[in-house]
């Protein structure tokens, strides 16, 4: 922030941050609030599921690649100025 209404507070004196404190702060009871347990689960599995498809495709396309080039359906490198920059040739 270049300007800020607030006092300067660097010479305050300040306590130390308790962990489990700051843990404990972001605990809930799904049991007394059910429905951020369930916002919570849904979103979490929506992203998991999200990343482990992402990962799987990484990983497929990963085990493509690296056929290709043992296969030698990938040409070593196309140049584009000083950078070599890998390209397949599509067969």
């Amino acid at each position: 922030m270049v300007f800020s209404p607030g006092c300067d507070n660097r010479g305050d004196e300040r306590r130390p941050v308790d962990l489990t404190a700051l843990l404990r702060t972001f605990y809930f009871n799904p049991r007394r609030h059910p429905d951020f347990g369930w916002a919570f689960l849904g979103r979490f599995l929506l992203y998991l599921g999200y990343f482990g498809i992402n990962g799987y495709l990484l990983k497929c396309a990963d085990r493509k690649r690296r056929g290709d080039i043992a296969e030698g359906r990938m040409r070593p490198a196309v140049r584009w100025g000083r950078l070599r920059v890998p390209a397949s040739t599509g067969r």
